[in-house]
This record gives structure tokens, sequence and C-alpha cells, in this order.
């Protein structure tokens, strides 16, 4: 700020001179009033010189001012046009470029289309995969399971069998002994009618349970019959094996049966000499006669004689047989043959057929096996090639679309205040740094939404 002068001016000092001669000549009061207004006048000539000088400094500031505020507008104007003319030569590059880019656009549409429809027939065929894999491991499981089921009810039904065949061996035994100690009680005795008839009562409860036991054999034989229909082709040739086996031991009852009514009609008719001898060979049953003399009818025993000949080496042949059977059920049930016992030694081919089916079935449930982990790898090899079909396609579509942002022309880096906005607007680059100068995306100028 200016200094405020306080000395008097010229005319100021003229005035003062011709006010003190007119002092001279007036009175002294009027000479004083004078002066205290010539004083008044001279301060408020200076306040207004001093206010004139501020004035003019302001003045001069808002020059300067004004000055300043002319070339930033001139370099703000330069700099505006510059960008304008950039945005101009953008625009039109941006127009050529677009062309090209909708129809490239257009190429990954179609290829996306493709790809994805190319996924859904991988995914359909992926489910079905899976539904027949499913499928086959709940079939394997059902089989399994009833295929254990058979077996152990196999084996139950081969133990009964087994011993209904060694009740019918001792039945048999008891029956050639008891028909013996009879021959020789008959032939040692004169009139003994009512021995007779009690040895009869006996014989024909032996009888009734010989068809008892030939029905629990029948009984055993329908129950193998319906195991067979519900078990698969392994099982089959057990539930043959067991069928052989039955139908030996009834073909073995009936000629029991056969020859108790023989040696039944021998001691009722009381004549005809015939002598009732058992013998087992080979698992089955046969009956020999022999006519020997009636010596008794000399004797006149009331008619009632049954002249019987003991044969020491049929007897020994059935209880070594017997005794052959039992080791032989023995070594099976300790061999433990998963539930396919074989009786008798004429079923060797039996049980080498049952083997083979068994063999069989294995070498099936072998192949199952393996073509369920063949699909499981293909499953899995499956899903390995989808994944890798997604990321190729992934990266292939994110190639694509950073392809053309590095075809575009590069502009210097430093953007003007007002673009930043546009920066950190939704239009920008895709991982929200902004494009560099300020342009505009291929998706913001074809209005595109990426998922």
């Amino acid at each position: 700020m200016a200094e405020i002068d306080t000395r008097p001016l010229e005319s100021v000092s003229s005035s003062s001179y011709l006010c003190n001669a007119a002092v001279a000549n007036n009175s002294s009061t009027h000479c004083l009033i004078q002066l205290q207004e010539i004083e008044n006048l001279t301060k408020e000539l200076a306040r207004c010189r001093l206010q004139l000088e501020v004035k003019e400094n302001e003045k001069m500031q808002a020059n300067l001012k004004l000055e300043t505020l002319r070339n930033v507008m001139q370099e703000l104007s330069g700099e505006y046009e510059n960008r304008i003319a950039h945005l101009e030569a953008d625009e039109r590059m941006i127009a050529r470029q677009q062309p090209e880019a909708s129809e490239e656009c257009r190429a990954l549409r179609d290829e996306l289309t493709v790809v994805k429809d190319e996924l859904d027939a991988v995914k359909s065929s992926n489910a079905l995969l899976l539904r027949e894999i499913e499928l086959m491991e709940t079939t394997m499981v059902l089989e399994r399971e009833n295929t254990k089921d058979a077996l152990s009810h196999i084996l139950r039904l081969n133990e009964y069998v087994l011993a209904s065949a060694v009740a019918a061996i001792r039945a048999e035994e008891e029956r050639s002994v008891f028909f013996q100690e009879i021959a020789l009680e008959l032939f040692n005795s004169d009139k003994n009618r009512e021995v007779i008839e009690r040895q009869l009562e006996m014989v024909e409860s032996l009888e009734s349970e010989l068809v008892a036991k030939t029905v629990e054999i029948a009984y055993l034989q329908s129950e193998l019959q319906q195991v067979k229909e519900h078990c698969v082709s392994s099982e089959a040739a057990a539930a043959l094996a067991s069928e052989t086996m039955a139908r030996n031991q009834e073909q073995q009852a009936t000629e029991a049966a056969r020859g108790n009514a023989d040696a039944e009609a021998v001691i009722a008719g009381g004549g005809g000499g015939l002598v009732t001898l058992v013998s087992r060979e080979d698992g089955g049953e046969q009956l020999y006669t022999k006519e020997i003399e009636n010596d008794q009818q000399a004797a006149g025993l009331d008619g009632y004689v049954l002249v019987a000949k003991s044969n020491a080496d049929a007897e020994e042949e059935l209880k070594g047989k017997l005794d052959a059977a039992q080791a032989e059920i023995g070594h099976l049930r300790a061999a433990g043959l998963d539930g396919y016992v074989l009786v008798a030694k004429s079923n060797a081919d039996a049980e080498e057929e049952l083997k083979g089916k068994l063999d069989a079935a294995q070498a099936e449930i072998g192949h199952l096996r393996f073509s369920l982990e063949e699909a499981v790898r293909r499953a899995e090899l499956a899903e390995k090639a989808k994944a890798a079909l997604e990321r190729a396609l992934k990266e292939d579509i994110q190639k694509k679309a950073q392809r053309p942002r590095s075809q575009l022309p590069k502009t210097p880096s430093r953007a003007p205040a007002p673009l930043a906005g546009l920066r950190s607007s939704p239009g920008g680059g895709l991982d929200g740094r902004p494009l560099p100068g300020g342009c505009l995306t291929l998706g913001k100028v074809l209005n595109m939404k990426y998922k």
C-alpha cells in the first residue's frame, strides 16, 4: 500500500499566502476560521488522493489477473482443440473398425453357440453314461445278493439231502438186518404166527418211514427245482447236480420199496422159498433173489415158513459202502466247496460240469467288473476332456477379446481432467483400468453385455 503524502500542495500554499495577506487586513477572528477551513480542506484532499491511489492499485491488479486469465483461456482452448482433433480421429478409426468388429462378434457368437451345443451333448452323454453305470452297479449288487442267498439255500438243501441219504442208508441197513433176523427167527421157530404178524407190522412201519423219506426227498427235489428257476446260470449247475442226486435217491427209494413189496409178498405167501439180499453198488440198490429148497415143507410148520440164507459178504459190502459214504460226506463238509456238495461218486461228471459253469460265471462277473471299471475310466476321461475344452474356450475367448484392443493406435497416456470420469465408468477396460487415451471400448460402441 502507498504511503500517505502529508506535504502541502503548491496551490494550497499560495492560497495560504493570500489568506495571510487578507488576514492582515481583516480581523484575527476571521483569519482563524479561514485557517481551520483550509486545514480541513487539506486533509480532505489528502484522503481523496490516497483513495485514488488505492483505486489505481486495484485496477492494476485486476488488469494483471485479466491478462493471466486470458493466457490460461488461450492455453485451454488450444488443448481442447487438440483433444477434439484426437477424438475425431479416434471416432473415424472406430467407425472404420466397427464393421470388422461386428463381423468378428457374429463369428464369435456362432462359435459360442456351436461350443454350447457340443457342451450340452457332452453333458447329456455323461449323464446317460452315469445312469448306465448306476444301473450296472445296482444290477451287480442285486445279483451278488441273490447269488449269496441262493448258495446258502442250496447248501442247506444239500445238507438236508445228505442227511436224508444217510438216514435212508441206515434205514436200508436196519431193514436188511431186520429181514435177516426175521429169516433166522422164522427158520428156527416152528409155530410163531403172532411173532410173524408183529414182524410184519414192523416191516409196514419201516415201509411207512421209507415212504416218508421218499416224500421228503421229493419235497427237497421240488425246492431245488424252484431254486434252480430263480438262480443264475452258476446256480443252475448246482441245482442240476442236486436234481441228479435226488433222482438217484428217488430211484434208490423206488427200488427199495419194490424190494420191500417183494419181501412182504414172500413173507405173506409163506412159500416160494425166496431169500432177499440187499446190496448197494455204484449208488443204486438191486434186489437179488435166489431160489432155495423148501426144506421146511416136509417138516409141516403150519404153512408159514420162510427159509432165509444169510449172505455175510453182501452185509459186509453194505456196511463198507455206508462207512465210505459217511467219510465222503465228512470230507465234503470239511472242504467247504461253496455250497456245491456232491454225494455219490457217480456224480463226478456233474461236478466237473458244475465247476465249468462256476468258472464261466466267475469269468462273466470279472468281465462285468472290467466293463464297469472301463466305463468309470471313460467317464473320468470325459470329465477331464470337458474341463480342458472349457479352459480352451475361455482362453480363446479372452484372446479374441484382447486382440481388437491390441490393434488400436497408441495415444498419449495423459488425459485431461474432464475425461477422468469416463475412465472409471462401466465402459472402461475389462479389468477396471482406464483405456489409453480415454478410448471407448468395443463393447460400449456395439452396446454389448459380456457375461
